[in-house]
């Protein structure tokens, strides 16, 4: 009798165990489920931060040959990050928040303005470098003194960076930089002819980044233009507070 009794427990916990063992594969199995959405979750947002991130910005980096008028050339290396910029509603271009240019000697020049890097050189002791360039919004516009026309130089000397208006020396004379970043090729360098060609046949770049014009007719820049822009936005403000006022 004991020895059956023995038995029937025996059974009854092996019953038990065999029990347990069978609800605990549903509730592992559900465990591992959870997880590999939580990983494919993950993984399609990781995804998606990618394609917005390479959608909206842009990294571009290569070297280029410059020639100057005396027949010697010099090779700067080049970088510049830009963000998709909409502006009257519908359109969409490229912004640069990011410009850099490092001269041979390894003068470096960083700038975080939406500029258009058009040309350099060198220049006259004590400056050992110039740099002209022309704002692209009212905003930078603005912060260099709205310079007229809106040209920037800006010199290296006594191993700083610093900016004035363009002197006259340089009007009339082209962009030697690459302003069509649209061309750089795949192998990283442009060539003095390279350039040429893609700023020759640059679309959708208006001429006074291609050439330093100071005929006002001509280059009809961000003076008139921030101008107006500032007249509206004034007025926009005032209809806002008669507006409140009623």
């Amino acid at each position: 009798m004991l020895r059956e009794e023995a038995l029937d427990r025996e059974a009854q916990q092996r019953g038990q165990a065999l029990g347990a063992e069978a609800a605990a594969v549903p509730r592992t199995r559900r465990r591992w489920g959870w997880w590999v959405a939580g990983g494919v979750v993950l993984l399609g947002a990781a995804l998606i931060v990618w394609v917005v991130f390479f959608w909206w910005t842009k990294r571009l980096a290569w070297r280029e040959v410059i020639g100057f008028e005396d027949g010697t050339t010099i090779e700067v290396r080049r970088q510049t990050r830009l963000v998709r910029h909409y502006y009257e509603l519908s359109h969409a271009g490229w912004k640069p928040v990011f410009e850099r240019i490092v001269m041979p000697d390894g003068v470096r020049f960083d700038t975080e303005d939406a500029l258009v890097l058009m040309r350099v050189q060198r220049g006259a002791p004590p400056v050992r470098w110039v740099l002209i360039a022309s704002p692209l919004f009212c905003e930078e516009f603005n912060k260099y003194g709205r310079p007229k026309p809106d040209y920037i130089q800006f010199e290296y000397a006594d191993g700083r960076w610093s900016h004035r208006a363009v002197q006259p020396r340089f009007l009339g004379q082209p962009a030697n930089l690459l302003v069509n970043i649209r061309g750089v090729p795949k192998s990283g360098l442009v060539t003095e002819a390279q350039r040429q060609q893609w700023n020759s046949t640059a679309e959708r770049i208006a001429y006074r980044y291609l050439v330093i014009l100071h005929d006002e007719r001509e280059w009809q820049g961000n003076a008139s233009h921030c101008a107006a822009y500032e007249r509206g936005e004034a007025m926009w403000k005032q209809m806002q507070q008669d507006a409140t006022r009623k």
